[in-house]
Formats: C-alpha cells, structure tokens, sequence
C-alpha cells in the first residue's frame, strides 16, 4: 500500500466517526514561541487541550509534518532516525476517551491495514487497569501479548513535570526473529528492531501536582501519534524506513549518479540515509518559509543542508547535490502537500546558493582541520582544543558538530566543548559591547488593569482617564516635572509599535485644572493589549485618575501611514514583478522612512526595481481607495488576505484591502494587518526606492521613502546631476556617457602605469643580484623595492627565479606604512627550505599574516621599521638549514 494510500485512509477513517480533518500546521508552531519546529501531531492544538477555545471543537484528525532536532547525529546510522517524519493523529478535546480510542486503533489496524492479528502486540502503563480491560474487550490480542512497561516508556510526559499528563497504550507489529536481538526476553520495549512501534495513545486524565499527586482533570483529552513512515514500512513488506515509497526514490537517484548500491556498505550507507532523510527536510523546512541563517531554526536548516553536503562527498558528488534531488521530494509529496511545487522554483534557488557557499567554506574547513588533526596524538580520548574548533567555527564558518563529527570518524574523542563554550561567551560578551541598541523599549511595568481600548484609526485625539503611573517599573501615584513616566489610560488614539509600525509620539495633557502635560515619545504594547506610553513630564504634576487629553504628533503620524500603505503597494508589487514565492519577512515603517525585507533568492536587477517602482507609482496615482474590514480568520484566509510569516493572530483579526474600482474591485493588495493607513493611495504623494540589498540567504531588503521626502530626494538628485553636468561640460542627458569614457581612460591609464612599473621592476633584477649573499653555497637575496604592490613584486620574484638554482629571494615594499612580502625559493632546495614558513618567521616580527607553497610564498606586514630585522631573520634560517 502507497504511502498517499495510509493518509486517506486514516482521514477517512476518522472522518467517518465524526472527526474533523485538518490540514498539517507550519514545521513553525504560529502559536507557540518556545518550540522551534513543530515536532508533534499535538502542537496546533494545545489551546484547545487546555480548554481555551471552549467546546469549538471536540474531535479532529490530521496528518502532520514534524521536524525534531535531538536526533540530527544518529539520522543515517539507524533505519528509524529522522529529522522531518508524519504523523498520523487523531485527537478529543473533552470528548471520547480510552474505549473509542483504543477500539478505533484495533479497528483501523485489522479492518482498513488488514494487519494479522498474531502479529500484533499492546502495551499499557503499569498500573493502567482500565486500559488493559478494554483491550481485552476491544480487540482480539490476548492477555499474554499486553506488556505492561514502567513511566519511563508508557506515563506521558516524563515525571517531574507539571500539569495535564496520563499514562500511554502503544500497539506494536512483530517483524519476526530475523529482525530481533535473539534474546529470549526479547519483547515489546526491548531496544532491538522486532517488535516496531507504530501508533502511541496518550490517555490525558491526571493534573500531576508539586507533591507527585495525580488528581484527575475535569476534562480528559486523548492525544495519539500514528508514525507515518513506520505504517509504510508494515504495509510495504520492508524493515528500513529507507526502503518505503517516499524515501526511496532519493536513494535510487543517488545510485544512479555514483554507480553504488543501497545495502552494499555500512559506511556509504549512512551517507545515503543522511542525504535521503536530510534532502526531504531540507524541501520541507524551506518550503515553509525558514531561510539558512546562523540562529534559531535557520541554523538548524543550514546545519542539515550542510550535513547532507558533507555526505554527499563520501560518495563523491561534488556539485548540484541539494536543488536536483529536491526535485524528486515534491514529486512524491506533491499530492498531500501542492505547496511544495508551489514553491519549488523558489526553493531551489536558495538550496543552490547555500551549497554553493558552502562548498568554498567546506573546502577551506576541511583542509584546516586535516591540519589540526594531523598535529594529535591519536587516540579515543583524545580531544581537539576547543580554541581551535572555535577558530574554525568563528572564522572559517565551519560548523561545531561537523567538526565533531569529523573528528569521531577519525578516532578521536572530539573537541573540548568547554573551552569552545567559553571562546562562544567572550564572542558575546564582545558583541553585546559593540551593539547600540535599536531603539526599542521593552514593556516591563506590571499593569494589572484591563486591555486599552484604541480609537487611533478615527481621531488622533482622545479624552480618557489614567489607569496607571509608572517610574522605573514601580507603580507610583504622581510624576512631576522633568521626571520620566509610563502612563496606561483607558482609552487611546497612540498608536503602539507592533507589525513594524513604530509607536506614536505626542502630547498627554491634564484636564483637572493643574495645567499638566507629558510629552510621549515613543508608545507600546504588553502581551495582554494594554498600551503603555513612554514619556516625560514636561511641567505641572501628573496624578493618577486624572481626567486627560491625548493628542498624537499629527505630522509625524501621516508620513507613517504613507510609508504603511506604501509598504503593501510595493509588496503586491514584487510578487507581480518578482512571482509569488516573494512573502514579507519583516519591516520597518517610520516618519522618515520605511523598510521591507522579503523572500527571494537573489539580488534584484535594476531593470527589476525600476519596474516596481513603476507599479507602485501607477497605483498611487490611481488613487485607489483603502479599507479596512474586522472579519474571522478564516474567513480572511479564504478571501485570500496574506499573513506576515512568524505573526500570531486571534479568531478576529483586521485586513486591509487596497480595492482596484477600474477592475470590479478585485484587490490590489489584501492583508491581514493592524497599522494605520491613508484613506486612498493618493494620498501617498510618491514612492522612491532608494536601495535594494541581501539581509541573509535567500532574504532581501527595499529601503525606501514616500510623500514629500521623496519629492525633496528627487529635487536633490536632479540637482547633483545638473552640478556634475555643468563639471563636465555638457548637458545633463549627456552625463552617462562623458562619465564612462573618462573611466575608460582612466583604467587604460592605470594599465600603462602598471605595465611601465613592472617593466622597471623586472629591469632592476639584474642590478639585485649583485647584492646576493652566499650562504652555505645558497645565493639569499633580501630587498625592498621602491613602490609597488603585491603583483609587480611577483613579477619581479618571476623574473629572479626563472631557470634559478641555490637560490632563496625575500622582496619586499612598504606602503600607507603596510608591508607586501613576497619569498621565493628554487625548485632544488624546497626539500631543506620552504617558503611558506619562511614568510610566517618573518611576520612574527613584522606583524601580520600570510603563507603559501614551499616554493613561493607571500604575506602582509604591519611595521615596515622592523624590514631589515626580518631580512637578517632570513639569512639566519637559511644558515641554520643549509
């Protein structure tokens, strides 16, 4: 049975027995910030688990993507180890509970996987006696076939955690002896591979307590994992996951490109489960928008495609590894998950960047940790300094655990992770000094009052009362004059900074009569929606339960809602311009300026920008109307609003739709978003995109301006361009062209005058030799030479060592007070000399780096005052070595 077959079956299973189906949440949890990826069916549920959203819904099935990191080293050593796997679920919220959950799993097992009876096995928690009566009543499986395990295999979750837990009935299918460990304890639990675990149900009854206690929940849940992979292996007669019809045709893709066979070696095939399990994730963990970085689940991604890479040598593939067999996963998934070809052409790209960069990083790595390696005693206690594996992660950007596990294949223990760990905190410690800060204020203050209430889209002036005072955190009762306050209000036009939008500025006046005011300089918001207002009191006493005025700084607050409206208009348009695998990232909208960051793999072209810049600017001049609508979530989504990746939204949430009249009011541009905007994209005035760059791999950034800064940034421009045209004479169209022949003459110029310098320097080697000492029967020449960069001094070295014998030559120039080096030594003596050391000898006094082949080396120095101590450094090496 396929793969795509188990999937249906199981929704349709469920379905029938009053389930709804769902489809797979993000490998992102929207809803939960403590988890990198979604690594269960369970995740998108657990408000619904904890019983907030009501009774909205009581039972659901789903098949979900999941993506655990814990077990990255073993993937490729094992048949069952994965990254990115299914999960098969079917779940109740407050509904059913252990009799249909454990009948629906003996029912969809014998009836719709026609699996034999006497292969299949059930365990249950110790001390779980109601689930081991309703096996026994439920399914055919015998009394001597339910295995009762321990809390460590069968209580869910682990002791000592608190809150919701239960104890596990899991089902397992016999392989048969040939599979097992031949030990005659051999049973379910056992760590061999005989009897495979396939479905797990978690039975959540219990409110574990600090005491240990377990009092049972007022509302009881069922949670089950079915493992898609494992299914497939059952159904399909095969032992490893590897061998099913969604892993697979990865692996006969690479046979076919090494001319190895799966199966045939242990060594290679790891590398081949590594790259059949690592590819799919890699497609997977893209395809929903994560981007290779060196943070969070970026540096989980990079660290897979990196892994995959690496294995990809072992079996020899070179080049072109990630994006081609990339292809044949959405070929396979494309079905269940379209959004994989949807993306693809996208996706692709960035695979193919990131393993072209990291190929040129790997190279390098490589070398110089075969170096370090060859400097270590051998030995499995043996450890590499954990400065070194920092010097290699930090500088080179090669990987810690790819140089761990190098080391491991190589005998050795692997690095010393403390002192690795301490180099990473000085790196922090460093960097935390460096940064300046953002300018964003964190919400701290402990509010204990309801959420505000906000009118800033209708009026920027409100009449409200205050809530709350703070100074430093602390709730107080009054503020004076020139002391710093956060104030909370019931009701407020200041807009609070979220969704890019920066919080508003303005004024807080008293009404009471005591001729108070606050000046506001930035506002925000706490996870609870109370808007905290940061400012100063600018003269009188501010008191709580007075009577205010709050009045938003209107000419700053237009020039923001310009820049808001523009940022939708030019994301609509980059996914006109660029396709539709363009998604906002991140933004910045400000009174001066704003930013957007989006998805794309490549750096635009200017024809590109000019384009949409064109397209924005013809919707701002059609003036297109701008409205806003409070809908449900799903309804937004069904209308085809787009979401900013990452953003958590409630069931009620705000779009903003720029309507097209001219065109049966289809939408340029519908998204969920709650920042302030113009009425009409006339009222913009004009957009100007003033640069276009790379943030990370696969992430782009448009910084641009609109309304009158944007008339004013033209007016400049056509200025400068008028004062460069009046330098050079000619009329302003005519700029381009002066400029370009001028550059062309002076490169013509630059190319005579290296020419003429090397001609000189190549002349002056006859004279050079006349000052050559003879050591030990070796001629030694040590020079400066007057001016002259790095190429003119190996021209010269050239011309010294053409056809030479005996013969060791240091040349040297100083400039901007820099040293260039350049040492080379004659064919005939690189067995006694070499002048890569040489060169390394001598910026030990010099200063600086540098190093090369035993027959010429170069290098930068620092103190040019320290030249002849470094030439008699020369000849001392030379005397010791001849």
């Amino acid at each position: 049975m396929k793969t795509q077959e188990i999937r249906d079956r199981y929704r349709e299973f469920f379905v029938s027995r009053g389930h709804e189906a769902w489809p797979s949440d993000s490998l992102t949890p929207r809803n939960d910030p403590t988890l990198l990826f979604s690594s269960a069916g369970m995740v998108q549920f657990k408000p619904y688990f904890r019983g907030e959203m009501g009774d909205t819904l009581k039972r659901v099935t789903t098949c979900q993507k999941c993506f655990r990191t814990s077990d990255i080293e073993n993937v490729g050593h094992t048949e069952r180890h994965h990254t990115f796997f299914e999960m098969l679920g079917n779940f109740s919220f407050g509904d059913y509970f252990k009799r249909e959950a454990i009948r629906w799993a003996w029912e969809f097992s014998i009836d719709e996987m026609k699996l034999p009876v006497e292969k299949l096995w059930a365990s249950i928690y110790e001390n779980d006696e109601e689930s081991a009566k309703i096996w026994l009543e439920e399914s055919d499986i015998p009394a001597e076939r339910i295995v009762r395990l321990g809390a460590e295999d069968n209580f869910w979750p682990a002791s000592g955690i608190l809150g919701p837990s239960g104890p596990c009935s899991e089902l397992y299918y016999d392989q048969g002896p040939g599979v097992g460990c031949g030990k005659p304890t051999c049973a379910p639990g056992c760590d061999c591979d005989r009897y495979l675990e396939y479905w797990n149900l978690v039975f959540t009854q219990f409110d574990r307590q600090p005491d240990g206690s377990l009092p049972p929940l007022d509302r009881k849940n069922i949670d089950t994992g079915l493992g898609l992979e494992r299914m497939a292996c059952i159904m399909q007669g095969v032992h490893s996951n590897f061998d099913t019809d969604t892993l697979s045709p990865i692996i006969r893709y690479f046979e076919e490109r090494t001319g190895y066979k799966f199966h045939d070696d242990k060594t290679r095939d790891v590398s081949f489960r590594v790259l059949a399990d690592h590819i799919r994730a890699v497609t997977f963990v893209l395809t929903d928008n994560v981007m290779p970085s060196n943070t969070g689940r970026g540096y989980v991604l990079r660290r897979i495609m990196r892994r995959a890479i690496r294995h990809g040598l072992v079996l020899g593939l070179e080049k072109d590894l990630l994006a081609s067999a990339m292809e044949i996963v959405v070929d396979v998934n494309k079905k269940e998950y379209p959004d994989l070809a949807e993306n693809f052409s996208f996706t692709r790209k960035i695979a193919a960047a990131e393993e072209e960069a990291f190929r040129t990083t790997l190279n390098r790595g490589l070398v110089m940790l075969g170096e370090m390696i060859d400097e270590m005693k051998p030995g499995k206690e043996a450890v590499l300094p954990g400065e070194k594996a920092f010097l290699l992660y930090d500088t080179y950007g090669f990987p810690a655990d790819l140089t761990k596990e190098i080391l491991k294949e190589r005998g050795f223990a692997g690095y010393d992770e403390e002192s690795f760990q301490n180099c990473m905190e000085e790196q922090r410690t460093r960097a935390q000094a460096a940064w300046r800060g953002s300018g964003e204020t964190k919400v701290e203050v402990e509010i204990g009052v309801p959420a505000t209430i906000f009118s800033g889209y209708e009026s920027l002036v409100e009449e409200s009362t205050i809530w709350a005072l703070f100074h430093d955190k602390k709730r107080i009762e009054s503020a004076i004059a020139g002391q710093e306050v956060e104030i909370v209000v019931e009701k407020t036009p200041f807009y609070a900074e979220s969704g890019g939008q920066v919080g508003d500025k303005g004024v807080i006046e008293d009404l009471s009569g005591n001729d108070a005011a606050v000046r506001i300089e930035t506002t925000h918001k706490t996870a609870s929606g109370v808007y905290v207002h940061f400012g100063v009191v600018e003269r009188g006493i501010i008191r709580e339960k007075d009577p205010v005025r709050l009045v938003v700084d209107r000419e700053r607050r237009l020039p923001i809602q310009k820049n808001h409206t523009a940022t939708h208009l030019l994301h609509a348009a980059l996914r006109q311009v660029l396709g539709t695998h363009v998604k906002q990232s991140g933004s910045l909208v400000d009174p001066d300026y704003f930013r957007f960051d989006f998805t794309h793999f490549e750096a635009m072209k200017s024809a590109e920008i000019q384009k949409v810049e064109e397209i924005v600017n013809r919707w701002v001049y059609e003036n297109h109307p701008v409205k806003t609508e409070i809908t449900s979530l799903k309804d937004a989504q069904a209308k085809g609003a787009m979401a900013l990746f990452g953003e958590k939204y409630g069931d009620q949430v705000r779009t903003v739709a720029i309507l097209n009249e001219d065109a049966d009011n289809q939408n340029v541009s519908l998204e969920l978003c709650g920042g302030t905007h113009v009425r009409a994209t006339g009222d913009i005035g004009y957009v100007r995109i003033l640069t276009e760059s790379s943030i990370s791999a696969g992430n782009r950034r448009i910084e641009a301006i609109s309304g009158p800064k944007a008339v004013e940034f033209i007016q400049k421009e056509h200025e400068q361009l008028r004062a460069i045209a009046s330098i050079l004479k000619v009329a302003a169209d005519e700029t381009p062209e002066r400029v370009n022949r001028l550059l062309e003459q002076i490169k013509n110029l630059e190319k005579e005058n290296k020419e003429l310098r090397q001609k000189l320097l190549r002349g002056e080697t006859t004279n050079l030799l006349d000052g050559v000492a003879e050591i030990g029967g070796i001629a030694v020449l040590t020079r400066e030479m007057d001016g002259g960069g790095k190429e003119e001094l190996q021209a010269a070295m050239d011309a010294l060592m053409s056809g030479a014998k005996k013969r060791v030559a240091v040349l040297a120039a100083a400039a901007d007070g820099k040293l260039t080096i350049v040492c080379g030594v004659s064919d005939d003596l690189t067995n006694r000399l070499d002048a890569g050391k040489i060169v390394k000898e001598i910026t030990k006094i010099t200063g600086g780096g540098g190093g090369g082949r035993k027959d010429r080396a170069q290098a930068g120095g620092k103190d040019a005052s320290k030249l002849q101590e470094a030439f008699a450094k020369v000849k001392e090496i030379v005397t010791v070595l001849s």
